[in-house]
């Protein structure tokens, strides 16, 4: 799951069964369908997100 979230950018700051926490330190970063589409090819699945700026 780390890879795939990696490879969009994003910055990985926990990882544990069934939940990841990353971070983007770009105003543009990609969007929760981006982020779903790379862990769907990885075979993962999103089931939830949380989005807040802060």
């Amino acid at each position: 799951m780390r890879e795939q979230l990696v490879g969009l950018g994003l910055v990985v700051d926990r990882v544990a069964v069934g939940e990841a926490e990353v971070a983007t330190a770009h105003v543009n970063g990609p969007d929760l369908k981006a982020i779903q589409a790379a862990l769907e090819n990885g075979g993962y699945q999103l089931v939830g997100a949380v989005t807040k700026v802060g």
